[in-house]
């Protein structure tokens, strides 16, 4: 079984900064250590935070392992985002992502909403391509404006409709 890269649910960037072809690993990377922190919520929204990401479709926690692939575990799968992505739409807009929330717009195979992420689509492959995206669309959004309102803009709206607003 091959490894590949999954995605956050809340802001569309992948869950861990791969190292460059070299292996060596770039001041950016260094610079993004937020996105391989995992919050994941599973199919009874329990809430598990400061997991890491295998690249096998699963997050881990100390001892234990979540699936967050529907591929690997379509029955019992959980849904990820980065601990900052979390912490921006509880701080926020005071709203804590559910599965029973989020589950009907997945979409089937990269675990992210069926939405406009306002990324560049071809970052999404087997690994994502964080080099075609800019600067400021992998800062964390607790830290870089532009990325809180882009996430903000997508969050809004879904969270009035999910707590009926």
């Amino acid at each position: 079984m091959g490894a590949w890269d999954e995605y956050c649910i809340v802001c569309g960037c992948g869950l861990i900064v791969t190292p460059n072809e070299e292996g060596v690993e770039s001041k950016i990377i260094k610079s993004q250590t937020w996105l391989n922190k995992v919050t994941v919520i599973d199919q009874a929204n329990a809430v598990y935070h400061s997991g890491t990401y295998n690249s096998y479709g699963s997050v881990i926690f100390g001892k234990q392992k979540k699936v967050i692939n529907q591929i690997v575990d379509e029955k019992n799968f959980a849904i990820a985002c980065h601990d900052d992505c979390y912490d921006l739409l509880q701080n926020e807009l005071k709203y804590t992502i559910k599965m029973s929330d989020v589950k009907k717009k997945l979409s089937s195979s990269l675990n992210l909403l069926k939405i406009s992420y306002s990324l560049n689509k071809k970052s999404y492959d087997q690994f994502w391509n964080w080099k075609l995206l800019s600067d400021s669309d992998i800062q964390s959004p607790l830290k870089n404006l532009h990325n809180k309102k882009r996430i903000l803009k997508i969050w809004k709206p879904m969270v009035k409709k999910f707590l009926k607003i």
